[in-house]
C-alpha cells in the first residue's frame, strides 16, 4: 500500500492509501495525484514545483526577533550584576568598618567596568545585526 496526495488547484485536498500508482491515477483521472510515501504532505498544504509546503509551519525568527532575544539576555545579565554591586555597596559599611571608603571605591570601579562592558556588548550586538 502506498500513500498519495490528491491535489486540486495547487492545494492538497485529500491524502489516501492505494495499492499502486496506476490505480491511484485512475481513481482521480481529472486531478493531480502524487505519491507521498517518502515526503511529508497533509490536507491544506500547497504543492508547487514538486514541493509540498505546510501553511501552518512555524515561521523562522526574523533578525529583529533574534536581536530582541540577545538584547534581553544582555540586559538581564547587566541588571543582575548591577544589583549585586548595589547590594555590596550598601553593605560595605556593615562588613568593612573603617575600610568602607576603600571597599566602596573598589565597587564603584567595578561598576564603571560593568558599564563599559555593557556599552561594548550593545555596540557588538548592533554591529552583528546591522544596527
Amino acid at each position: 500500500m502506498h500513500k498519495y496526495a490528491l491535489i486540486k488547484g495547487g492545494i492538497v485536498e485529500n491524502v489516501f492509501v492505494c495499492n499502486d500508482d496506476t490505480t491511484a491515477q485512475e481513481l482521480f483521472a481529472d486531478d493531480l495525484v502524487v505519491n507521498v510515501d517518502t515526503v511529508a504532505a497533509g490536507i491544506g498544504w500547497s504543492y508547487e514545483n514538486d514541493v509540498f509546503t505546510n501553511p501552518n509551519a512555524p515561521q523562522s525568527p526574523t533578525m529583529s526577533d533574534l536581536y530582541e532575544v540577545e538584547l534581553a539576555v544582555i540586559n538581564d545579565e547587566y541588571d543582575a550584576n548591577k544589583l549585586k554591586l548595589a547590594n555590596e555597596y550598601l553593605n560595605a559599611g556593615l562588613f568593612y568598618g573603617s575600610n568602607e571608603p576603600t571597599k566602596k571605591a573598589e565597587i564603584r570601579s567595578r561598576l564603571q567596568a560593568l558599564n563599559q562592558k555593557y556599552a561594548s556588548d550593545l555596540n557588538a550586538l548592533d554591529e552583528k545585526y546591522g544596527g
